[in-house]
């Protein structure tokens, strides 16, 4: 099975993924913030973070606007000189 973006309802999926990430610029504020002060380690958990924060918004979104598919490929391209 995969996901099957030609089915999909993009503007919509735009519209949720934009509005859940635009949430995340606080999260990415205080990780600039902690990276000026030389917070290394804090840096790079909140960094693990706000990935794991893009993903699961990107997946959700997909999960609510991407139809799941069996793959089928296009076969006749493959047989058409074997026609008489």
């Amino acid at each position: 099975m995969q996901l099957r973006w030609d089915w999909a309802d993009i503007g919509s999926f735009y519209n949720y993924s934009g509005d859940h990430l635009s949430h995340l610029s606080v999260k990415l504020d205080d990780i600039l913030s902690r990276y000026r002060c030389g917070d290394v380690d804090a840096v790079c958990d909140n960094m693990d973070n706000l990935y794991q924060d893009i993903v699961n918004i990107l997946v959700a979104g997909a999960n609510l606007f991407v139809p799941v598919g069996a793959y089928v490929a296009n076969v006749s391209s493959n047989f058409g000189g074997m026609r008489n």
